[in-house]
């Protein structure tokens, strides 16, 4: 029996984007989830099938839970903020020319996020110590990277290419204003935004070669508590020489982790024969993987 067509998965897509937090969303994502749902559940499917109504039962349970797993991946790296707002304050960002007032804009821009915010404090040092490691980058990957290329002032580099990927449409979008205007300020940077579904391996695999690739808090994500597979496959994938891995060293509650380190990272690192370098802050640990 054939699946749903594209109109019925489209009309599916409308419906669990009613909600203003998975607006943001790309299409393209919601419709994968929602097919990696009725593939798994395909009683369910059968039913949409012979009957398909967007009043039904079924078509409701399907939305619901469809919101719930898109809740569950994506919801955590929503903006607090308003974007409007925050694609104003990138405006003022460039157009201010008194460094202390240029500061200023650009910790309201990290507080906007809340992983950004969170690494307010700690991103000057961090860019010191992965690059004391990797060496300065020419060209970074920044996957499923939320806000976090915001912080691009930070990483204090007179050149490079900056390729970045999220599943937020919206995001993607005041990424690329950033970036724009941050080619006409710096004539040696280039940068671009665009949607990506990181589970898609074989389109990762294809991305630009890189020194350096940031994967800050996303491999948890990727895993859903199922394992490790889905998360390795993303980091063999990638193609840079350096993948930086990070994890929350803290419970959503707030408190600190029994054992924050991933022993499951070191095995895989070792197994494969890759090297690896542990940078640990209060929040947050970092493992620096030479592939």
């Amino acid at each position: 029996m054939a699946g749903l067509t594209d109109e019925q998965i489209g009309i599916i897509v409308t419906e669990v984007q009613r909600k203003k937090e998975l607006q943001g969303l790309s299409c393209d994502f919601v419709a994968t989830a929602v097919r990696d749902f009725l593939r798994k559940n395909s009683v369910l499917e059968k039913k949409l099938l012979l009957k398909f109504h967007v009043k039904s039962a079924v078509f409701e349970y399907v939305v619901k839970n469809v919101r719930a797993e898109l809740r569950r991946s994506a919801g955590l790296f929503q903006v607090s903020g308003d974007l409007n707002e925050i694609k104003e304050l990138v405006d003022n960002y460039f157009a201010e020319k008194i460094a202390v007032k240029q500061e200023k804009i650009l910790v309201s821009l990290l507080e906007s996020h809340a992983s950004t915010q969170e690494r307010l404090v700690i991103y000057s040092e961090l860019y010191t110590k992965l690059f004391a490691i990797t060496g300065k980058p020419g060209v970074v990957l920044d996957l499923g990277c939320g806000l976090n290329p915001l912080s691009l002032p930070l990483m204090k580099l007179k050149s490079v290419s900056y390729f970045a990927y999220d599943i937020h449409a919206d995001q993607v979008d005041l990424l690329n204003a950033f970036f724009d205007l941050m080619q006409k300020r710096m004539s040696a940077f280039n940068g671009k935004a665009r949607i990506l579904d990181l589970l898609d391996v074989k389109v990762v695999g294809g991305l630009p070669k890189a020194d350096m690739a940031l994967l800050f808090k996303v491999a948890d994500v990727l895993d859903k508590n199922k394992g490790h597979t889905k998360s390795e496959a993303v980091f063999r994938a990638v193609p840079a020489r350096f993948v930086v891995v990070s994890f929350a060293t803290k419970t959503m509650s707030g408190k600190r982790m029994t054992a924050p380190r991933r022993i499951w990272m070191e095995w895989m690192c070792d197994r494969l024969g890759w090297k690896y370098t542990v940078v640990e802050f209060e929040n947050e640990i970092f493992y620096v993987v030479e592939k």
